[in-house]
């Protein structure tokens, strides 16, 4: 199925260059946005997948002077029958989420959602989408491919390192009051001279080699 798709075309990877083609269209199109929330945003404005900075969205459609064509919905409250999601989704053109805190858009959501275009993860997946559903009503599935590829990286090189210096039985031996520092010497290591191995070698493998040289 996800062949099809892919073959029809209806995965994409510009999100922002959609949205725009939907802005220079007569009407007004309904850009449903669902983001966590939490108060580090209100202080951070770089936390853009919070509700407080939404994607960096409300500046980005002041400065192209979309206003009067995108109306932008903000939110976290995504379950439940009466959840804000499920009373805008009929209206709705786009719909926007994140790996971590995604609007899962299934058959009845999609069969509610009469007008929408286009359902973008703002990060890498899909999952959360019934692909089926949006392929035969032909709604673009959209991400941002390879928007993790670095961050992916550095944590499995942050795995890499607490692993090989056994650093979790030695952290939980602080909590607990414990010095038994024989026992966490017992599995600890070094990394050089080593040899760090990755299955398969894309973005993220690639990236994780050039890593592991840097660390010695």
């Amino acid at each position: 199925m996800l062949s099809n798709i892919l073959k029809k075309g209806l995965l994409s990877t510009n999100p922002l260059t959609s949205i725009s083609r939907y802005a220079s269209t007569n009407g007004q199109h309904t850009v449903l946005v669902v983001l966590y929330e939490g108060e580090a945003g209100k202080r951070n404005k770089k936390i853009l997948g919070c509700v407080d900075n939404a994607l960096g969205l409300r500046e980005w459609i002041k400065e192209n002077k979309f206003e009067d064509r995108l109306k932008l919905v903000v939110t976290s409250d995504k379950q439940g029958e009466n959840c804000l999601v499920e009373k805008v989704l009929p209206e709705a053109s786009v719909v926007i989420s994140q790996p971590f805190w995604p609007c899962y858009l299934d058959q009845a959501r999609i069969d509610k959602a009469k007008k929408l275009q286009l359902a973008i993860t703002s990060g890498v997946g899909s999952d959360h989408v019934n692909l089926e559903a949006a392929c035969k009503r032909g709604i673009t599935v959209a991400e941002i491919t390879g928007s993790n590829v670095v961050s992916v990286a550095e944590h499995v090189v942050m795995q890499i390192l607490a692993l090989v210096r056994n650093f979790i039985p030695a952290y939980k031996q602080v909590v607990n009051g414990e010095w038994d520092i024989a026992a966490i010497a017992d599995r600890a290591y070094d990394i050089e001279n080593k040899h760090v191995g990755t299955v398969a070698a894309g973005r993220i493998g690639l990236h994780d080699r050039q890593l592991s040289h840097v660390l010695y």
